[in-house]
């Protein structure tokens, strides 16, 4: 049995490292490559209601207004995303969020304008975060405009081109703040030339 043993430690390396070798070829796809992925984003509203500037008819005077959301909105957006290396991608992206509003509030509608990262902690998982500005449609304090920050925990298959991720994200503009959960479901597109 002794004589075999150096057989069977040597069988199992090479067995470790060539599984080992392999998840990281699996990967490679990525290094040095360019992506454009596009879906929908579907949002639960955790806060609703929020306060809003109003511009009463009458004397013409912009005055501060309740309005109740919907807990219910929609949206989608278009990353450009960039990845130096096999496990760390830079996203650029760009998008529309809708959100109802109920009884007589106007709807709210977000574009934002996002720059952010991915992390691979896995060959498919990530984690990730994005942050940057957003004009809103409806002005608060005088302006539209919001800041936005979101981290988000992700999966991306390479073979089938699916990049589906759940993220929490705050928009926050003067002293107004509006979260959410979303889940944003988007088909990858590997703008790379193949070798």
């Amino acid at each position: 049995m002794k004589k075999y043993l150096p057989l069977v430690i040597t069988i199992a390396l090479s067995v470790f490292l060539n599984k080992a070798q392999a998840q990281y070829y699996n990967n490679t796809y990525r290094e040095d490559s360019w992506h454009v992925t596009i879906g929908p984003d579907i949002m639960g509203v955790i806060n609703p209601t929020q306060q809003v500037d109003f511009t009463n008819p009458t004397t013409g005077k912009v005055a501060p207004n309740y309005v109740t959301y919907s807990r219910l909105s929609a949206g989608g957006s278009v990353h450009a995303e960039y990845y130096p290396n096999p496990f760390v991608g830079l996203t650029i992206g760009v998008g529309a969020d809708f959100i109802p509003g109920t009884k007589n509030a106007k709807s709210l509608v977000l574009v934002p304008i996002t720059i952010g990262a991915k992390a691979f902690f896995s060959q498919t998982m990530y984690l990730g975060a994005e942050a940057g500005l957003g004009y809103s449609s409806i002005s608060y304090k005088g302006s539209r405009m919001t800041k936005l920050v979101s981290p988000a925990l992700g999966y991306n298959n390479n073979d089938n081109g699916l990049d589906i991720s759940l993220r929490y994200e705050v928009m926050h503009g003067s002293n107004q703040y509006l979260s959410m959960i979303g889940l944003h479901i988007a088909y990858s597109f590997d703008l790379s030339p193949s070798y």
